[in-house]
């Protein structure tokens, strides 16, 4: 019965391309009383960390040279830079943990992540409407007042565009492809944004100017995305506190006189998306990032943990095996958590792939 109600559900909400082939797990994945206690500090822990670091960036960007400020402001075009000095942070931020020998752990934070949004609703749907452990990312949305928000897909995102229109869909919301606003007549308009993609294959101008006078969902401050803003505690410890260390691995700037890490490490660009960029035990890449201008940190390896996994393998067939797990939160300005989805892997870089299980949490009976 699974595999038939999946498969119509996949084709109805245009998941029909290969490309979308991922490995399925309908029950769910088990989480505890404790998992929901201790990822919920994270939540409230990341999102203060997140409030300190957009006052650091102001800070640092107020001083005219900063290299931390430069560091933050890598890979974003000049055009976006006034708008990352507005106040407000991003109504829902996508912080990525992981399973590890010491619990849950934070691996990632996403401020500007518009792309997961409908992952966790996608998958309840799937899954033949199964219970939100939270009130769900569309809900908190429309909460904020973003229902009929305008959202502009950059070309280089079109893989997610089944994702969007079917989180459109429930807020009543509007897809405009970019490539379109350039043959709009007049001013691009719109009540609201749902974010501000950095565009790359067409003139922003249009599209930044309604952000300077509308609402925005996710302010694209990308500064709050870069990796090297998960090193701040560590590099500028007397003005972040040490709470957020609790839940980060080890994370310094790799320069010229970087003193690298003893065992396991990883190599991530500071402007990455994904896994892109992100190099394990790596000593030849370790060392080309050595550089006077830096673009990377290394980042202490987590003692990432297995954990049991219920899915469904490419013949349909329920399989049980114990794989990396990556729970990724969705939580508001408050820190709350109001959705979240699971990813497991056997690869200790866990990211969505064909051979990736996509599951979303259920409590453990």
């Amino acid at each position: 019965m699974w595999h038939s109600t999946l498969k119509e559900r996949t084709r109805e909400i245009g998941l029909v391309s290969p490309r979308y082939d991922f490995l399925l797990a309908p029950r769910g994945f088990p989480v505890s009383q404790k998992d929901l206690e201790e990822l919920s500090r994270i939540g409230k822990t990341a999102m203060v960390f997140l409030h300190n670091a957009d006052v650091f960036f102001k800070k640092e960007s107020a001083s005219g040279s900063s290299q931390w400020a430069g560091m933050l402001r890598k890979g974003i075009p000049p055009p976006y830079l006034p708008l990352l000095l507005r106040d407000g942070l991003p109504q829902t931020v996508m912080i990525d943990t992981i399973w590890t020998e010491d619990g849950w752990r934070i691996v990632e934070i996403d401020a500007v992540n518009r792309n997961g949004l409908a992952y966790p609703p996608v998958l309840r749907y799937l899954y033949g409407g199964m219970k939100c452990l939270w009130k769900g990312n569309e809900q908190a949305w429309k909460d904020a007042g973003f229902e009929g928000m305008t959202q502009v897909m950059g070309e280089q995102y079109r893989f997610y565009e089944p994702y969007y229109r079917f989180f459109l869909k429930m807020m009543g919301g509007t897809l405009v492809p970019e490539l379109s606003i350039e043959s709009m007549d007049g001013q691009f308009s719109a009540e609201s944004l749902l974010d501000v993609p950095i565009l790359h294959r067409s003139d922003p101008t249009k599209l930044i100017a309604l952000a300077e006078k509308v609402k925005i969902g996710i302010p694209p401050k990308h500064h709050l995305s870069s990796k090297a803003t998960l090193a701040l505690p560590w590099e500028r410890e007397a003005e972040f506190s040490a709470e957020i260390k609790e839940f980060l691995p080890e994370t310094k700037i790799i320069h010229r006189k970087s003193i690298f890490p003893k065992g396991d490490f990883f190599v991530k660009h500071f402007q990455s998306g994904g896994a892109h960029g992100t190099f394990f035990n790596d000593q030849a890449k370790l060392e080309a990032a050595r550089v006077n201008r830096p673009f990377a940190i290394w980042q202490r390896a987590l003692p990432i943990a297995k954990r049991e996994v219920q899915f469904l393998d490419t013949e349909q067939t329920e399989k049980t095996a114990e794989l990396y797990v990556r729970f990724s939160l969705y939580v508001d300005l408050t820190g709350e958590i109001v959705d979240a989805d699971v990813t497991a892997s056997d690869s200790v870089i866990v990211h969505g792939g064909r051979q990736s299980v996509m599951t979303i949490p259920v409590l453990e009976s």
